[in-house]
Formats: C-alpha cells, structure tokens, sequence
C-alpha cells in the first residue's frame, strides 16, 4: 500500500510538533518493509511498540528520512503539512472531534495562528454547543450545522493553502 503524501508530508514534520503521533511512522516503516525494502533504519523504526516515547523513536526516523532522501519540514512547511492532513480526516469523517481539537491546540501551541483561527473558534464554538446549547465563537453555528462549518472551513484552507 502506497501511503499518502499528506501522510508522508506529516511523518516529515515530526520534529516540529511536540505531540506527534509516532504511531503513524512505526506503521509506515511496517509498510515499507512489505514494499520490500529492508535497510536497517526502516528495521529498526518498524521494531517500537508502544508506548512510543519520542526520545527513542525520532532518531530513528529522521534516519528513515535522510535513506530515503526526504527532508524533514521546518516550521512553517511543518504546520502546513500537519493541517492538511487533519483537515483531510475531517473532510473523510475520521475522528472528526479529535483532529478539530488538534488544529486548535495547534492555533493557540502557534500563538493564534491566523491560518488556523477558524478552527480555534468552530472547535470552541462546538463545546460550547455541546455544553451549554449555544456559542459565542462561530456565528449561526449549531449542532444541526456545526459539521457543515467544519468542512466548509476545511475546503476553503486547502483551497487557500494547498
């Protein structure tokens, strides 16, 4: 299986987000090991099991990278990359709540990022909804329609930064 360059583009960006899932890469080393190709990096990031600590794990990726001559995001590429690829579980309706809440903290971690502050203000605007049955971050939004903001927001960022 082919993995997604959105899915690439994040393992890229491991270094930049402190909360990173290394759970994604030790399943992509698994998969390229069954495309085939056994260098020892890919070996030994395919052998963690969790809990994955990232101390352990990121040397070992980034060796991964450099084999396989894939450069590892700075910042701004970093948060680029690991949006679109929330944005794209959103959009497929995966954990929908969970990556909503990851792009706000990722807002609030960036020092409000503009780029990322209507996902901020829907991810509020839901809890609060869910709460209280009414908010005051997302105009018009309701529980009836608050999906609709979410993947409206969704396409309009990929649009405006992919």
């Amino acid at each position: 299986m082919k993995y997604p360059k959105e899915t690439i583009r994040l393992i890229q960006s491991h270094k930049y987000f402190h909360q990173f899932d290394y759970k994604i890469a030790v399943d992509w080393a698994i998969n390229l090991i069954r495309e085939g190709n056994n260098d020892d990096s890919v070996l030994m990031l395919a052998s963690f099991v969790e809990p994955y600590l990232r101390e352990d794990v990121e040397p070992f990726l980034t060796e991964v990278l450099k084999f396989l001559e894939l450069e590892e995001l700075k910042k701004d590429d970093a948060l680029i990359a690991v949006t679109h690829y929330y944005l794209l579980e959103i959009l497929e309706d995966n954990s929908k709540r969970k990556n909503l809440n990851e792009l706000s903290r990722l807002c609030v971690d960036n020092n409000y990022e503009p780029k990322l502050y209507d996902f901020y203000r829907i991810s509020n605007a839901w809890e609060e909804l869910t709460e209280i049955g009414v908010n005051f971050y997302y105009k018009d939004a309701t529980l009836n329609n608050i999906d609709f903001y979410i993947k409206e927001a969704a396409r309009k960022w990929i649009n405006d930064y992919t």
